[in-house]
C-alpha cells in the first residue's frame, strides 16, 4: 500500500490518542502505520533529499496540522495528548477529517493564511491546502529542476563531437578523485584501432592499477544491450584489465546490467545518461554535496584494497548516498582504513563525530593507528 498523505492520517492520529492518555511519538507512528498497513520496507523509504524517512516526515506534518488546529498538544518533546477540542471532533465523528474540516478552527485558519486574512483562508479551495506537505512540494520542485537541468546538460553534450565526450568523461572521473594525486592520470585514447578502449585512468604513478574506459555518445533513447558489454569485457581481457567503466549517454538493458554484475575477474561498472548527468551536475558545474570538499586520495602507503575501498566510499558519499559499506578481509588493514576515512571526513567535511565499535582484542591496535 502506498504511504498515505499527511491529511489522510488525521483521524487515525486522533484515534490513537482517544483514551486521553499521554502517548510517545514512536507509539503513535507504529499505531498509524498499522492502521494503513504500511510495511517496514515502506517505512524505510526516504525522501528524495535522503535526510528523513518519508512516512516519518508525513506523519510529522499530520501532527503539526492537528496541533495548529488545537486538536492535539505536546506537553513535552515526543509526547502527545488529545485536547478537549480533539475529543469533541471524535465524538462528532464527521465523515471526513481533512484540511477543509480543520478550517472551522480559527487557529488553523491563521496558520494557513499567515497574513491573517481570514476571508482568504475560508475561501481557499480544499485542494490548495491538502495532500502535499510543504516538504513534498519542495522535493518535487527540486526534482523537476534537477531533471530539466540534467536534460539540458545531455542535450549540450549530444551537440558536441565524439572526441569531446571522451575528454569530458576522463576529466569528470579525475574531478571525482579517480587518479588520486598522480599527475596527468587521465589519458584519452579513442581513435581508429583503439581496440574498444577510449580512455585510461592511472591510479598510481607506476601504473599498477588502471581503469579502462569505453565512452559512447549515443542517442539518449538508444538502449545498450548485452552484446556491447560482452565486447567491452573482451577488450578488457585483451588488456589484462581488472577494472572497466562503460559510460554512455544512452540507457542499458536489464540483461546488460546483469551480465556486468556477473563478472568476477574484472569489475565492470555501467553508467547511463541519467547517472552521467547527475555526476556532471555534482562535479562540473560546481553543485557539490557536503562531501565535495574531500581532496583527492593519495595512494601512497595504501594497499590496493584499502585504496579501492576508501575511493569508492567517498565516491558514494559525493553523489549523495547516505549509506556505504566497505568490506575487507582479515588482515587487510580495516582498522587503519577506518582511521583514515574518519580523519578525512572530520577534516574536510561537515562531519562532527564518528562512532567506532571496536572489540577488545583490537583495542590496542586501534589506539596505535589513532596515535599515528
Amino acid at each position: 500500500m502506498p504511504i498515505p498523505k499527511y491529511d489522510e492520517m488525521y483521524r487515525a492520529f486522533l484515534d490513537c490518542l482517544a483514551d486521553g492518555q499521554l502517548h510517545r511519538s514512536k507509539e503513535v507512528k507504529d499505531t498509524v502505520a498499522g492502521v494503513f498497513s504500511v510495511s517496514e520496507k515502506e517505512r524505510a523509504e526516504m525522501l528524495p533529499s535522503g535526510k528523513q524517512q518519508l512516512f516519518d516526515n508525513r506523519i510529522g506534518w499530520t501532527r503539526t496540522y492537528l496541533k495548529k488546529a488545537g486538536l492535539v498538544q505536546s506537553p513535552s518533546r515526543g509526547i502527545y495528548v488529545i485536547t478537549p477540542a480533539g475529543r469533541q471532533v471524535l465524538n462528532e465523528n464527521p465523515p471526513q477529517i481533512d484540511n477543509l474540516y480543520l478550517q472551522r478552527f480559527e487557529s488553523f485558519r491563521k496558520f494557513i493564511s499567515p497574513n491573517n486574512n481570514e476571508e482568504i483562508a475560508l475561501s481557499t479551495p480544499m485542494e490548495k491546502v491538502s495532500g502535499k506537505t510543504p516538504q513534498d512540494v519542495l522535493d518535487e520542485a527540486f526534482q523537476q529542476i534537477n531533471t530539466t537541468l540534467a536534460d539540458d546538460l545531455l542535450s549540450e553534450v549530444m551537440k558536441q563531437p565524439p572526441a569531446f565526450f571522451e575528454h569530458l568523461v576522463v576529466k569528470l572521473l579525475m574531478q571525482m578523485g579517480y587518479g588520486g594525486s598522480v599527475d596527468n592520470a587521465g589519458t584519452v585514447i579513442g581513435q581508429t584501432g583503439d581496440e574498444g578502449i577510449d580512455g585510461i585512468i592511472r591510479e598510481d604513478k607506476l601504473g599498477f592499477s588502471l581503469i579502462y574506459i569505453q565512452a559512447k555518445r549515443w542517442d539518449c533513447d538508444k538502449t545498450v544491450g548485452r552484446p556491447e558489454i560482452q565486447k567491452f569485457v573482451g577488450a578488457l581481457a585483451g588488456q589484462g584489465a581488472s577494472k572497466g567503466l562503460f559510460i554512455t549517454t544512452a540507457k542499458f538493458t536489464k540483461e546488460a546490467r546483469q551480465y556486468a554484475e556477473k563478472q568476477h575477474t574484472t569489475k565492470v561498472v555501467l553508467v547511463d545518461g541519467t547517472t552521467l548527468a547527475k555526476l556532471m551536475m555534482l562535479q562540473i558545474i560546481g553543485k557539490k554535496s557536503e562531501y565535495g570538499a574531500l581532496p583527492r586520495l593519495a595512494k601512497r602507503g595504501l594497499r590496493d584494497c584499502q585504496y579501492d575501498a576508501e575511493a569508492n566510499l567517498e565516491a558514494s558519499l559525493k553523489v549523495g548516498k547516505k549509506k556505504a559499506l566497505s568490506i575487507l578481509a582479515t588482515g587487510a588493514g580495516k582498522t587503519y582504513l577506518a582511521c583514515l576515512a574518519s580523519y578525512r571526513l572530520l577534516n574536510y567535511t561537515p562531519t562532527k563525530r564518528v562512532l567506532f565499535l571496536v572489540d577488545t582484542s583490537a583495542a590496542r591496535l586501534f589506539s596505535v593507528h589513532c596515535d599515528r
